[in-house]
């Protein structure tokens, strides 16, 4: 029986799906030799799931016992999952957000921290906090969906529901997103095309003895989302056949 990691249900839905693509890969011929001939990959080929939670590689991909090939996997059920989570402060030292904008989000984090029912991007910032966005978002992308990961190649997405794998290249995906408009929803939650939106994460954190208010509880981290199933829509997928 696979083990599967504690955590969310996502989470759990995640770490079995690697788990399948990586037997679907080592195991089922039909899916191997597909596989292979969309990636023009020559020679034996397996997989290995990679168990360390700080990357964003999920598999890798073994050629001949040589090269390797570093894979994000996303599940879609619903169409929103976590892309990933930062602390303003990270997100603004690695990407050279000016502090007049860092200290913008920060109030409008704070703000949102005592209104749960109040937006989260203030009115009399968007503009500014949509601009800086707009002229970083390509290297943004490429942090939260690759961390920079040298070998991390491409992107498969798996509509469980219907089991039906696609993949992508990585640098493709972040391409077509970063052509996107930005925009911002009746609650101030930052929409990236139709693909990812950004939002104070949210969360009471039972466990955590700060207030919410305090910049350094858990609930005032960024938090991105992804729309697996809408990625879909940008016709540079293709599917696994097998």
């Amino acid at each position: 029986m696979t083990k599967i990691k504690s955590g969310s249900k996502p989470a759990k839905r995640g770490y079995l799906y690697e788990n399948k693509f990586v037997e679907l890969v080592n195991k089922n011929e039909k899916f191997n030799q597909s596989l292979k001939r969309l990636l023009k990959i020559k020679g034996r080929l397996k997989a290995k799931r990679i168990t360390d939670n700080r990357k964003k590689t999920d598999v890798k991909l073994i050629v001949d016992n040589k090269k390797e090939i570093g894979l994000s996997i996303k599940t879609a059920e619903a169409n929103f999952n976590q892309l990933e989570r930062v602390w303003l402060r990270e997100l603004a030292r690695r990407h050279n957000m000016p502090k007049n904008i860092e200290n913008k989000v920060n109030e409008c984090l704070r703000e949102k921290s005592k209104n749960r029912k109040g937006k989260f991007i203030l009115d009399k910032y968007r503009d500014g906090i949509l601009d800086y966005f707009k002229k970083n978002l390509k290297p943004i992308l490429k942090d939260i969906f690759s961390k920079n990961e040298e070998n991390l190649k491409y992107l498969a997405v798996c509509v469980f529901v219907k089991d039906r794998w696609h993949i992508a290249l990585m640098d493709e995906v972040i391409k077509e997103i970063s052509k996107s408009g930005l925009s911002t929803t009746v609650a101030g939650v930052i929409k990236i095309g139709d693909y990812l939106t950004l939002q104070r994460k949210g969360g009471d954190g039972a466990h955590v003895k700060l207030p919410k208010s305090d910049p350094r509880h858990p609930g005032n981290q960024l938090q991105f989302k992804i729309k697996p199933i809408s990625l879909l829509d940008l016709n540079i997928f293709q599917e696994i056949k097998y």
